[in-house]
């Protein structure tokens, strides 16, 4: 399945809270690593 399909299902809230997600574990993964 295309991941910007999947994106674009979800709704604004749920998408912001992935993004959010994302971004905290590049940091932390950076800060780790």
């Amino acid at each position: 399945m295309d991941i910007s399909m999947v994106f674009n299902s979800l709704d604004k809230s749920k998408r912001r809270n992935l993004i959010a997600l994302a971004i905290t574990k590049l940091i932390h993964g950076f800060g780790t690593g």
